[in-house]
């Protein structure tokens, strides 16, 4: 998985998320950390972090803080930063700035998934034990014979109810994104692993629920194999491992449905069980 660390807007949100789950922040004198100071400055100055003004008595108090606090930045020197109200309004404003300009996949249903990288990226900075974030990766099962017995157009339609059933699902609580043919990577800020899987259950009950018409033909029910990983926070691993996880997780879920029928099924990470949905 490319990183975008380039946008500045980006190294930005990193820094702010950081300082919203603790109260203060050290930044360490120390050489990986260099590169921020030159954004610690335009933080300073922007009173996203550490109010100098607010906690002034007049505007000289003020530019002399400021002064000290610089100094001690760029000379290495350890400086304790703290978001402000206005850090966090910042924040909320990054993170829509960031998802500006997003495309849909060719049917217009999920996000592209080369929009992946930067959001999964931004969903962990701003995970916590409070509101962890689940990562799911589901794939349609029997993709293929649908494909050969049929036609593609007629794979094309079941792909459009499998992506309809997860964005009906999914709506206001996360987001979904088309990785490739019928692999989608799903992202649900604040809710934990239990919560993902009742979304996906449901899911599961749209996909099988009612046969797909494409035509004068009647396809068989849909069924999927679903992955499922939480994170509560930025941890060791990188965005690109957790999403191998998840991956993973998804295909110890698709050696559960090779039976014909075929049913869905859900793995979770940490649980040796998979949940088998017919």
């Amino acid at each position: 998985m490319a990183t975008n660390f380039g946008d500045a807007r980006l190294e930005e949100f990193k820094l702010l998320s950081e300082l919203a789950r603790v109260p203060s922040f050290n930044e360490p004198p120390s050489r990986e950390r260099t590169y921020r100071r030159d954004l610690v400055a335009y933080l300073i100055d922007s009173r996203y972090v550490n109010d100098l003004v607010k906690d002034a008595l007049t505007s000289g108090e003020s530019d002399m803080a400021r002064t000290r606090i610089l100094y001690e930045l760029f000379s290495g020197q350890e400086v304790r930063l703290t978001i402000t109200h206005r850090g966090r309004v910042r924040l909320s404003e990054l993170s829509q700035q960031l998802k500006i300009g997003r495309i849909r996949e060719p049917m217009g249903v999920l996000i592209d998934g080369r929009h992946i990288d930067n959001d999964l990226q931004m969903a962990i900075y701003l995970a916590s034990a409070d509101a962890p974030l689940s990562i799911v990766f589901s794939d349609m099962n029997g993709m293929k014979a649908i494909n050969d017995t049929f036609s593609h157009a007629a794979g094309d339609a079941a792909l459009r109810a499998y992506f309809d059933a997860i964005a009906s699902a999914v709506q206001n609580q996360g987001e979904a994104y088309r990785r490739g043919g019928d692999e989608v990577v799903t992202l649900l800020p604040a809710k934990d692993a239990a919560a993902a899987e009742n979304l996906f259950e449901a899911v599961c009950r749209m996909t099988s629920s009612e046969p797909i018409r494409h035509g004068e033909e009647t396809l068989p029910h849909l069924s999927l194999s679903v992955g499922i990983v939480t994170v509560r926070g930025v941890g060791s691993d990188s965005a690109a491992s957790i999403l191998e996880r998840a991956d993973k997780e998804m295909y110890r879920a698709k050696q559960e449905t090779r039976t014909d029928p075929r049913p869905s099924a859900i793995a979770i990470e940490g649980d040796a069980r998979v949940r088998i949905h017919r």
